[in-house]
């Protein structure tokens, strides 16, 4: 499906996106762009080469590089035939990612040593960028339902020879709570794809004839049940339909009955972006979409893109009391100790699963409850630290740390 020209030889916009006019500051702007090709764009592979060595590459090859301004190692390329064929690209020292998409994992802000969930990842170009980003100090779960849009994310993952990467076949929706929580949740959501009007037509006008609203509330919900607090949620779709983006967010707010899913403001300096919306059709929606992000075709050169960063509230209990103290919640159990971090689920049968990172900041708080199920037996004597042992009991003594792990000293309840 072409965009088709009125009599005075202006583009004419397709009838289904005429329902955004009231969206757009610039129609007129926003139907020339869309009328446009979209300019190809790859990301660096930054463990195998500079990106001043790949852009020197890109320049031989006539490629017509042109680093993005607004994020790092990233280039629009003025020429792009035959990408695919070049042998820098087959020996995985770049990956093509179209330009807006780049845009949910940079506000999703991965760090090393950070456990992140890509909910629905296939063909894997946002997955290779968290990757990246956690620079192999940290593990990312690439989830997706699809066995044929897997096959395309493994090769993905081999061609660029990321191994942080363990690939899950689920339905995300119903992703199991027994694999834990995650510091950063990604939720690129399918959708109707009317983003992609410049790159694929056809696949956005297929798009239009599915209703995907319920789907994409599902893996939001689960995302959120997943997350732990403090952490980061990414809702993103390539569509420009409110349905879809703003009125899905607004949905799962208005679940949160204690108050602890938060829209954060997002802005990427030197991209131009618009405020999410908050009234459509005559639905007025939670304020704080605002906040939310919506990326134009016509304010950047690129494709069509809905972003909303979200995080929970951290919830503390310090324990406080002499002796035992049994708990139960539906909760996950997270432990500091000075700059050391541990956090792990504990089962019913007393096994558990343990992750070890160093936190970016001290944060000075014995105890810290997140989620998961179980029942936990907690000790504090005097002013001791409360501290774990490897059989989750959580005891009052003397611990020793190794790199990656934990050990502990004679402790009566571990021989038990």
């Amino acid at each position: 499906m072409k965009l088709g020209r009125s009599n005075k030889g202006t583009p004419r916009v397709p009838q289904d996106l005429e329902r955004y006019r009231s969206l757009v500051d610039d129609w007129s702007g926003f139907v020339a762009a869309v009328s446009r090709p979209l300019p190809r764009c790859v990301r660096i592979q930054s463990q195998r080469i500079a990106a001043g060595e790949l852009e020197a590459l890109l320049t031989a090859d006539g490629m017509q590089p042109r680093p993005l301004a607004w994020t790092n190692g990233a280039f629009r390329l003025g020429c792009s035939e035959g990408l695919g064929r070049r042998w820098w690209y087959l020996a995985g020292l770049c990956h093509s990612q179209e330009e807006a998409s780049m845009l949910p994992v940079q506000l999703l802000d991965p760090r090393p040593g950070d456990r992140v969930l890509d909910l629905c990842a296939a063909p894997g170009s946002k997955t290779a960028q968290i990757a990246l980003a956690l620079e192999s100090e940290g593990t990312v779960v690439a989830n997706d339902s699809s066995v044929s849009r897997l096959r395309a994310l493994r090769s993905t993952l081999d061609r660029l020879g990321l191994a942080n990467v363990s690939v899950t076949r689920c339905e995300g929706s119903v992703f199991p709570r027994g694999c834990g929580t995650f510091d950063r949740i990604l939720v690129d959501a399918p959708c109707a794809g009317d983003g992609t009007s410049r790159r694929r037509p056809d696949a956005r006008r297929a798009g239009l004839d599915r209703d995907y609203t319920q789907v994409q509330k599902r893996l939001l919900r689960r995302a959120v049940r997943l997350c732990r607090p403090g952490g980061r949620i990414v809702y993103s779709t390539c569509s420009f339909a409110p349905e879809e983006n703003e009125m899905v967010v607004d949905a799962i707010l208005g679940e949160d009955s204690r108050r602890e899913l938060k829209l954060v403001a997002s802005k990427v300096n030197g991209l131009k972006t618009a405020h999410g919306v908050t009234s459509w059709r005559g639905t007025d929606l939670h304020p704080e979409l605002r906040l939310a992000v919506r990326l134009w075709p016509h304010h950047n050169d690129t494709g069509g893109f809905f972003v909303a960063l979200l995080t929970i509230e951290k919830t503390r209990i310090v324990v406080q009391s002499l002796g035992m103290l049994r708990l139960r919640f539906e909760r996950q159990f997270v432990m500091r100790f000075g700059q050391f971090r541990f956090t792990f689920t504990l089962t019913e049968h007393g096994k558990q699963h343990v992750g070890f990172h160093r936190p970016r900041v001290n944060i000075e708080c014995p105890v810290q409850w997140v989620s998961g199920t179980i029942e936990i037996v907690v000790f504090k004597v005097g002013t001791c630290q409360i501290e774990l042992c490897t059989d989750a009991h959580i005891i009052c003594g003397r611990t020793r740390y190794t790199a990656g792990s934990f050990r502990h000293t004679a402790c009566k309840y571990c021989r038990e």
